[in-house]
């Protein structure tokens, strides 16, 4: 890393390339102006890089650049002549955004929906049985082992070994392979299709009930003593933390799997202070769904047509009114509602006009959208500025550049309620 010039102030930002939103990034500039990361992981530098350019504020009406009065018109007439829009894309940006896109769903009498990722069984489990959880924090200073269920932090959250302090606690690894290349203090191989038996069998030997070691074996791939050595190991702490991953066979764990993890966690509570954090790689995921639970009391996918908000499961989210082409225009904030879908659900997606608010710093599925020839795209500099929810749900403040303001996004949106 190029020595950065003293002359030139440094720069302290928070991190929102993953859920741990490290606090602690420095950017300053070296003798030849380029920008110096401190602290940034790999993915982090990377975030920083594709959004060091300012891209000019613009607005377009399909291909063709327009005014700002062109695009609130063109929006505006688009929406007013759907019957069912979705506003979708919550996850890509703060939680400003997020109050914004809540106020036009409801203006327009639309579904909003946090983005196009299918997994809602962890708020569906911890709403029916509650949950254990805690800050980094008191993963850093307070828990004395850390297992990672089906999570490898090397690939998504790079820094988070770190943050937490793991290398002076105990470690434990249970999941596919042992991506700690032997460090961890105990590895327990588990098929991620096997996670609702195994934390159901970690339940039960936690509940002291008498279990067939060959059903054990045959439902987890496990022997039974190598669950009870973890229940045992986690008795003798005072404080464990467990990080639960994504890594299920279809990118996430089922319903089942959150189920038994919640009862699982509740019941070694009475043993030891046992904690779950989720890291997500979707953003600002925990943010919304504090929005939208605030505002229309449940946590995603809420239907705003009628008088009162309906919430009805997988019955609003994106995937799920895409699919059935229930929806006829969309209010796109970013491409975290985007890059989940379904070849069917993107198909459909494809079709139908669109509002989007978009900035080109995210090539990774800005190109990949189609534009149709009544689209309004709004290319905005940041919608990134604002409050963002980090993995145990502390708001930090992120500010990408001092000099970077939301104005124009801010002017077009006021302007778009005015309409309806």
């Amino acid at each position: 890393m190029p020595e950065a010039d003293q002359r030139e102030p440094v720069l302290p930002v928070v991190c929102p390339a993953c859920s741990c939103l490290c606090d602690d990034i420095e950017i300053a500039r070296d003798a030849s102006g380029q920008p110096v990361f401190h602290h940034a992981c790999q993915r982090g530098q990377s975030f920083f890089e594709q959004r060091q350019d300012v891209v000019p504020d613009a607005y377009f009406l399909g291909s063709r650049e327009v005014t700002i009065e062109g695009a609130v018109e063109a929006a505006a007439d688009l929406l007013k002549r759907a019957k069912m829009p979705l506003v979708t894309g919550l996850s890509g940006v703060a939680m400003e955004r997020q109050q914004s896109a809540v106020e036009l769903a409801r203006h327009i009498s639309g579904i909003v929906d946090i983005d196009g990722n299918p997994d809602r069984e962890r708020q569906f489990a911890f709403q029916r049985t509650g949950g254990v959880t805690a800050t980094l924090g008191e993963v850093r200073n307070r828990a004395e082992l850390v297992l990672f269920w089906c999570f490898d932090p090397t690939a998504s959250h790079q820094r988070l070994m770190e943050r937490c302090h793991v290398e002076a606690k105990r470690l434990v690894v249970v999941g596919p392979h042992d991506w700690t290349s032997g460090r961890a203090d105990s590895f327990i191989e588990l098929d991620p299709r096997f996670c609702d038996h195994a934390l159901a069998t970690c339940h039960a030997l936690a509940a002291q009930l008498n279990l067939d070691p060959e059903t054990v074996l045959a439902t987890t791939g496990v022997p039974i003593d190598q669950w009870q050595e973890l229940v045992q190991l986690l008795c003798q702490q005072n404080s464990a933390a467990c990080f639960m991953g994504n890594n299920g066979p279809d990118g996430y764990p089922g319903q089942a799997c959150y189920d038994r993890l919640a009862e699982w966690v509740i019941q070694m509570n009475r043993h030891v202070r046992l904690f779950c954090l989720f890291p997500d790689p979707m953003g600002n995921r925990l943010a919304a769904e504090d929005v939208l639970t605030m505002n229309t009391g449940f946590p995603s996918a809420v239907d705003l047509s009628r008088q009162q908000p309906g919430f009805a499961f997988l019955e609003y989210a994106t995937e799920t009114l895409l699919l059935r082409q229930e929806v006829d225009a969309v209010v796109l904030f970013s491409g975290s509602a985007v890059e989940p879908l379904s070849e069917t659900a993107r198909r459909y997606f494809d079709q139908i006009p669109k509002v989007m608010l978009l900035t080109e710093s995210e090539p990774e599925w800005f190109d990949q959208i189609a534009l149709n020839e009544g689209d309004v795209r709004v290319q905005i500099s940041n919608l990134v500025d604002g409050d963002w929810a980090r993995m145990d749900n502390v708001l930090l403040p992120v500010q990408m550049n001092p000099k970077r303001n939301d104005e124009i996004e801010a002017d077009f949106m006021s302007a778009l309620l005015q309409q309806f």
